[in-house]
């Protein structure tokens, strides 16, 4: 920890007050929340023997807001955990609430916790509720039966079994805590060859949710014996679902991280069949070059794909219209737009691809054919009743000559004498 972290640490928990927020009620109305430091908090609650309750929020959350608004008001709320608890309130996305999660954890918002004068967490909860449901927590988190603590230290005397570690694991995810550590202990206690058993496979299929997990590592390692055992569907399922749900993280990060994200793509297409490999690459590849703006990029290996692999012609005319819309200022693309939408009224001479066809036309400056493939569209889409070809005759009636107006002639009028 660095000196200016631990000097961070040591104010938030001895000298920085933990206060109400702007959202807490006014004095002497609802629950009243202290405005002490965490040392006085936890001393207060030594002496008087009482938990402490800790609104855990962020000021962004709209259940927070509706507990601050409509629960913690509550005349028989306020009367209850004004006398059960210590209250304090707990910014989690401010510096000292930053630092406080590190000690206390939390996943999601609101978040309600009970720690007792010595700073062990007894009891939580997670997510707004209504009054009498909210008193029935305070009462649950002082009765050591339904504690959560006591719950969690009974659940986790029987981990030593698929069915006692799924019981617990279920536990934590209902109550928004973490589960990876617990799974990746399991699993690191047992024997590989054990990770086949059905109960196992299940839990492992649940509960292990990173590519990066040493588990994923080791299967990854050993997929000859975890092919025979589980089956190669199976497997490569419960594979493909992490690496794409690690690609679409590394792909919302900026800047993307190259690495990472070329050795996940290349532990995904690994599990692959050979047929499947060059349009997931050509995917992947795209995916890239538009997290990072890379026009150039983009433009090049659709080309590369369509040149190498020869797609069907639904993908060459979803392709050329993509050319067409979003890269209307480099000319490669556009040549491209042309000559792919050609291609496609060759193979099929439906709507969609008449009509891009007169649209790249247009732009390439090559009016009478633009027209000539317009007025093919719109007779297609009225023979196939198929397609809005208001597009098409909007194009043909710009497209179209126009016939000089002739004006009416008016004879002269002799004039009075």
């Amino acid at each position: 920890m660095s000196l200016m972290r631990f000097s961070v640490l040591i104010c938030t928990f001895l000298y920085v007050s933990v206060s109400a927020s702007a959202a807490a009620p006014s004095p002497g109305k609802g629950i009243q929340f202290a405005a002490v430091t965490w040392k006085e908090a936890l001393q207060q609650a030594k002496t008087s023997r009482k938990l402490i309750f800790v609104d855990a929020y962020a000021s962004w959350c709209g259940p927070c807001k509706l507990m601050a608004a409509r629960v913690f008001t509550d005349d028989k709320v306020a009367a209850y955990y004004n006398e059960q608890f210590i209250n304090v309130k707990m910014d989690m996305e401010s510096e000292e609430g930053e630092v406080f999660g590190e000690s206390y954890p939390v996943e999601a918002y609101p978040t309600f916790l009970f720690i007792d004068g010595e700073g062990k967490l007894v009891h939580r909860q997670t997510g707004a509720m209504p009054a009498q449901e909210f008193i029935q927590l305070g009462e649950d988190a002082q009765n050591p039966e339904k504690q959560t603590s006591a719950i969690e230290q009974r659940l986790k005397a029987n981990l030593n079994t698929p069915e006692g570690v799924t019981a617990y694991l279920e536990y934590l995810a209902d109550n928004d805590q973490p589960t990876d550590s617990v799974a990746e202990a399991y699993f690191k206690q047992i024997p590989p060859r054990d990770w086949m058993l059905t109960a196992n496979w299940e839990l492992l299929d649940d509960y292990i949710k990173s590519a990066g997990s040493p588990v994923i590592r080791h299967i990854e390692e050993h997929r000859p014996e975890f092919e025979a055992g589980i089956g190669r569907s199976k497997l490569n399922e419960k594979l493909q679902a992490l690496y794409k749900k690690s690609i679409k993280n590394l792909l919302a990060e900026t800047p993307l991280d190259t690495t990472a994200y070329r050795d996940m793509t290349n532990r995904l297409l690994l599990s692959l069949k050979e047929e499947n490999k060059p349009k997931v690459r050509f995917y992947l590849a795209m995916a890239a070059y538009a997290s990072r703006k890379d026009t150039v990029g983009l433009i090049n290996e659709t080309i590369r794909y369509v040149e190498i692999e020869n797609p069907d012609v639904d993908k060459l005319k979803e392709y050329a219209h993509m050319f067409y819309k979003e890269f209307e200022n480099s000319p490669l693309a556009q040549a491209k737009a042309l000559e792919w939408s050609r291609t496609a009224t060759e193979i099929e001479s439906d709507y969609d691809a008449l009509s891009q066809y007169a649209l790249s036309l247009h732009r390439a400056g090559q009016t009478q054919q633009a027209l000539l493939y317009a007025r093919k569209a719109v007779e297609e889409a009225r023979t196939s009743e198929d397609g809005d070809y208001r597009k098409m005759k909007a194009l043909i009636a710009r497209l179209s000559p126009q016939k000089p107006v002739r004006k009416k002639a008016v004879p002269l009028r002799a004039k009075r004498g």
